[in-house]
């Protein structure tokens, strides 16, 4: 068997220099073979290599789902800070109209009063007038002095009279009901301040219940990017712990590749290649030989030389039986 050692030293002494060197054909056929050895041997590496370690007994993630946040707008804000102070707003603004209410019905009740004193005042002056009118007749048809003057005058002083006790009741009532009017006004002016300075306090509420509210909202916010930055720190720990331990699967898986194949090769250069690689093997040596059977031993030796290494990758034992296949022509 010629080693490659001696094919070399055969090539230097008996070759080079005493026979013509391969033409540009020879050489392209020699590239297009090397490269289509090298096609075979992917795809016969790629349809037995073992498969990769089985890694779906680790998850891909610690399914930690991150928490979403949708900060409210300045109107939700406040429409939310009036909707929690309506409550109390309504309450005392109510009360606030009760009470006005209630005063003004006082006083109103306190005018008809006034109103029906007067009536009955009026009542009683007309009827009283009516009396001494009577009471003044009869006194001038007793003393039989009716058509005098005197009968007229008296009844023009009770007439006076009425009319001044009339016009008193009357200017008494007006003061009183000018009072009542005053302070029904009073009332209503003071249910208007009461309101505007409870409208104050209410707005000074509504701004501190809207910035207690931004406060709260900011809070949730950040305890909502630190939970999601934990477990994004968590995520990638694992991760990394993951990615190292298919790591370490993968580097024992080739490991015990390599050493199947190294124990593959020495039975192989012990009893030679059997089975699906025998058949694949040689296949791609026929395409060899195929390709430099057909040239001068010289120019076949001088191209095989050249693509040595590639040839010994993709021929393997076969190499050598190519070598001597040609050397015997």
């Amino acid at each position: 068997m010629l080693s490659t050692f001696k094919l070399i030293e055969f090539i230097q002494k008996n070759i080079a220099g005493k026979s013509r060197g391969p033409t540009e054909r020879e050489k392209q056929d020699s590239l297009e073979l090397v490269k289509k050895l090298k096609e075979m041997d992917e795809a016969y590496k790629k349809a037995t290599a073992p498969p990769k370690p089985d890694t779906s007994a680790i998850p891909v993630s610690l399914g930690l789902e991150p928490k979403t946040f949708t900060p409210k707008t300045d109107a939700e804000i406040l429409e939310e800070a009036k909707t929690a102070l309506a409550p109390s707003y309504e309450q005392k603004t109510q009360k606030l109209e009760k009470d006005r209410d209630a005063a003004i019905e006082k006083l109103e009740g306190e005018a008809d009063k006034e109103l029906n004193r007067y009536e009955e005042q009026a009542k009683k002056l007309e009827e009283s007038a009516a009396g001494l009118s009577e009471k003044h007749k009869r006194s001038m048809i007793n003393q039989g002095i009716v058509n005098s003057s005197i009968f007229g005058e008296g009844l023009l002083d009770i007439e006076k009279a009425l009319a001044e006790s009339s016009l008193a009741a009357k200017t008494a009532l007006e003061n009183k009901l000018t009072e009542i009017e005053a302070k029904i006004n009073l009332a209503r002016l003071n249910f208007e301040e009461a309101l505007y300075q409870y409208d104050l306090q209410y707005a000074a509420s509504l701004e501190a219940k809207v910035n207690s509210l931004k406060t709260e909202q900011e809070k949730i916010k950040e305890q909502i990017n630190a939970y999601n930055k934990k477990i994004a720190e968590q995520e990638l720990k694992y991760a990394l712990e993951r990615e190292k331990k298919i790591k370490e699967l993968e580097e024992e898986s080739e490991k015990r590749r390599l050493e199947q194949e190294e124990r593959q090769r020495e039975e192989e250069l012990r009893k030679g290649y059997s089975g699906e690689k025998a058949e694949e093997m040689e296949r791609r040596y026929r395409l060899a030989l195929e390709t430099y059977g057909s040239l001068d031993k010289e120019v076949a030796l001088n191209l095989i030389n050249k693509q040595s290494e590639d040839l010994k990758a993709t021929l393997g034992l076969y190499y050598q039986r190519l070598i001597e296949e040609i050397m015997s022509k």
